[in-house]
């Protein structure tokens, strides 16, 4: 096998493990037996385990870049995008056990300064900047807001992910109804305000 190829297959089966045990509870060597192949294969290719998390959460960028593009095709409207973007239905499908959403998780858990957790930051601000493009558009269209600059606006939408794993971390139980309102407010509050609201009438 080709160095490129055995290194993206490697990559696909570390994402599996990782997505659905964590970094922590998932070894090096249980990626190699998922291949058959030897531990120092794996190492040959990316150095070191945090290596190894690293490729993974880029492709998890990039799985989920092309995600977020296939959800614009069906939505032209930037905010119905977002609207779905941010349910409480594709955030639980995003953060459920083998979902995209567990890599980015855990790998901002690690401190400032680790190189897995700057591997998720520049995944996040790469989201940041695609979601900022279509903000850009709905503001050209006039359908956002104008007084905020969209990359602000794009960084405000996906606090609001990091914001639902913190209540769903700590909460009781499911409250379907009050997550509809809190997200159908935020988004509302991205449509262009009034004349009457603008006076402050």
């Amino acid at each position: 096998m080709r160095a490129e190829a055995r290194r993206e297959t490697i990559v696909t089966a570390a994402m599996r493990k990782f997505a659905s045990r964590g970094y922590e509870r998932t070894r090096v060597a249980d990626v190699a037996t998922a291949l058959k192949v030897t531990e120092p294969v794996v190492f040959q290719q990316f150095g070191s385990k945090a290596g190894l998390f690293i490729a993974v959460v880029g492709r998890a960028t990039d799985e989920f870049a092309a995600h977020l593009e296939g959800m614009a095709e069906e939505n032209p409207d930037v905010l119905t995008l977002l609207a779905q973007m941010l349910s409480a239905e594709h955030l639980d499908r995003l953060h459920q056990k083998g979902g995209l959403g567990v890599l980015f998780a855990d790998a901002t858990r690690r401190p400032i300064g680790d190189p897995i957790r700057d591997a998720a930051d520049r995944g996040i601000t790469r989201i940041v900047r695609m979601v900022g493009q279509m903000l850009r558009r709905g503001q050209s269209a006039g359908s956002v807001r104008r007084d905020i600059a969209a990359t602000e606006l794009a960084w405000f939408a996906l606090s609001l992910i990091q914001a639902w794993a913190f209540r769903h971390s700590h909460r009781v139980g499911p409250v379907p109804s009050f997550e509809r309102d809190i997200i159908a407010g935020e988004i509302d509050s991205m449509r262009p305000r009034s004349r009457r609201a603008r006076r402050g009438l």
